[in-house]
């Protein structure tokens, strides 16, 4: 198989509900980038960027000859493009709230990350990204974030018993 297997378990069902024809196929894929709009604005959001700034990214992502392409094929591109948006969406979050939301915020990046890593190949990529930001920035964070617990819930070294 040219990809993993998450696009086509959610296709699946798709076909039984609409049909196998290439018009509602192609609404699948259309649906789920329209629905990569609002992981965009979440990010912008978090990111607390200026209304003008959101204004200019979602105007770029609505005129991208690209996505708008990829998005009529069916090929799981549109669900590669929501779900790298919520995987950035989900490590902003870990990163800037507070600590009593940082294990809700990391369990929601592991959960994006398991269908992501199964959407396609090259999203493993894109999980590694913030693994490394976190490997060389927030060094603190590392343990935290390699093992997906939060520091209360590790298990304490044998050094400091």
């Amino acid at each position: 198989m040219a990809h993993p297997p998450f696009f086509y378990l959610l296709l699946k069902p798709w076909v039984y509900i609409v049909g196998s024809s290439m018009s509602g196929l192609r609404v699948f894929t259309v649906a789920l980038s329209i629905a990569a709009i609002m992981p965009l604005l979440v990010l912008c959001r978090e990111l607390h960027l200026r209304i003008r700034e959101i204004a200019l990214a979602s105007s770029l992502m609505a005129v991208n000859n690209y996505l708008i392409l990829y998005s009529y094929y069916l090929r799981p591109y549109s669900l590669l493009l929501f779900l790298t948006l919520s995987s950035h969406v989900a490590f902003v979050r870990f990163l800037r709230h507070e600590e009593s939301d940082k294990r809700r915020a990391l369990l929601i990046l592991v959960e994006v990350n398991i269908p992501f890593v199964y959407t396609h190949y090259f999203a493993w990529l894109v999980v590694a990204a913030p693994y490394l930001w976190v490997a060389f920035m927030e060094r603190r964070r590392l343990r935290r974030f390699t093992a997906a617990t939060p520091d209360d819930s590790v298990a304490p070294s044998a050094s400091s018993q």
